[in-house]
């Protein structure tokens, strides 16, 4: 049976939306057919009896219609969660960054679940306060907020941000784990030196902004609304570095990851202007545990040769092999940082040596000894290399930046 109403073509007018003819519903939840992505501000209001923007009963989701719920299973006359349940609604919007209103009495509020994951990836998605405004970064074309516990929905406002201007001169955003920003223990990554202004910044950049976090891999950096941040603030010709992969929690976060790489973190930034940039991870610690240790390929001992671009001296670990698809398919630079390292090692001789102690006030005797000070382990190391690698990174920058113009 289906029964038709033009009190939501009303609505949809008072929103600034072409509506032709009146909305129809059936028993199958069929939305009123919107473009949802022409309009900056839309409300929706939940109840058969709402007004006061665009009315929802129980529609589901399509990309033809432009709003709805996920799931059929929504009871149109209360709009209301259970316990041990979830509701998600989703609007069809133009990416970027948008301004969300919720009226609801949920506790729990989550936006942007990724899509295209692995199955068994248990929800990338950012928690909201429901109680205040909040800000979401859509890349998918689809706005989603979910809501859990026991809680009624009764209204929806989502306003789109405007895009930001470009900058006289682009700013520098870091994406990456502890490679990128850590200081636990006396180490000082890259980031950390370059924020410090150890490292001076390019003539070419006006800031430098490190989002890196320790411990942290793909999805935890998504879910902590980290990768959101930068979305938010990036501006057109900014300059992103984006790298991550020596953590994983597991939950599908390896299967989840190329896809949440190419079309959350790259695409994300490509959406707003900004120019995403891949670093390979930094030189692996060619650090022992013991004098009966093996060097685990990251010295060569007959040689005397590190071979530490990654760890075993595998250039394709910690999904450097994933990072340079993605670079390839969207036609990114690659600034590979552990073979630049590696390199850079296999320069040291006696007389780099004896002019680093002389310096530092050091005694080492070998280019292995002075490089194994820097580290505290195989991934984590002090400002002494933190500003080799700043300083490599932040020139390969100003060349790219140069290269554009």
């Amino acid at each position: 049976m289906k029964k038709t109403t033009c009190g939501i073509a009303a609505a949809l007018l008072a929103c600034g939306l072409a509506v032709t003819g009146c909305a129809s519903t059936d028993a199958a939840g069929k939305a009123a057919s919107v473009d949802t992505t022409k309009s900056s501000n839309l409300t929706f209001v939940f109840g058969t009896k709402a007004k006061g923007g665009i009315a929802v009963s129980n529609q589901v989701y399509s990309d033809k219609a432009g709003y709805g719920f996920k799931d059929a299973d929504v009871k149109a006359s209360a709009f209301a969660v259970t316990a041990d349940s979830s509701l998600m609604f989703k609007a069809k919007v133009a990416n970027g960054n948008y301004s969300v209103t919720v009226s609801t009495d949920a506790t729990k509020v989550f936006a942007e679940t990724a899509e295209g994951l692995s199955d068994m990836t248990h929800n990338a998605r950012i928690p909201k306060n429901p109680t205040e405004t909040f800000q979401v970064a859509v890349c998918d074309g689809v706005l989603d907020l979910t809501f859990e516990e026991p809680a009624n929905v009764k209204k929806i406002t989502i306003n789109a941000i405007a895009p930001k201007a470009k900058n006289a001169k682009p700013a520098i955003y870091a994406i990456g784990d502890s490679t990128t920003k850590n200081t636990a223990n006396g180490a000082n990554s890259w980031g950390n030196c370059v924020a410090n202004k150890w490292v001076k910044l390019p003539e070419s950049f006006s800031a430098f902004y490190n989002h890196g976090m320790a411990g942290r891999d793909s999805i935890q950096f998504y879910n902590q609304a980290r990768l959101e941040a930068v979305l938010l603030a990036v501006a057109p010709g900014d300059y992103v570095t984006i790298n991550m992969g020596i953590n994983s929690r597991g939950d599908g976060e390896i299967e989840s990851y190329p896809a949440l790489m190419a079309n959350y973190y790259v695409e994300g930034v490509i959406q707003r202007g900004g120019i995403p940039v891949i670093l390979t991870r930094t030189p692996d610690g060619p650090v022992r545990g013991s004098e009966a240790d093996n060097w685990a390929g990251d010295y060569d001992v007959a040689a005397k040769k590190f071979t530490n671009r990654g760890a075993g001296g595998n250039a394709d670990d910690a999904r450097n092999g994933e990072l340079r698809k993605i670079a390839a398919a969207k036609k990114l630079a690659v600034i590979e940082v552990g073979q630049y390292g590696e390199d850079l090692f296999n320069t040291f001789d006696a007389a780099y040596v004896k002019k680093y102690n002389e310096d530092h006030g050091t005694k080492f005797a070998t280019p292995i000894e002075m490089v194994q000070s820097w580290y505290l382990d195989h991934n984590h190391y002090r400002a002494e290399l933190g500003n080799i690698i700043g300083a490599y990174i932040l020139d390969s920058l100003d060349k790219i930046a140069k290269n554009a113009k």
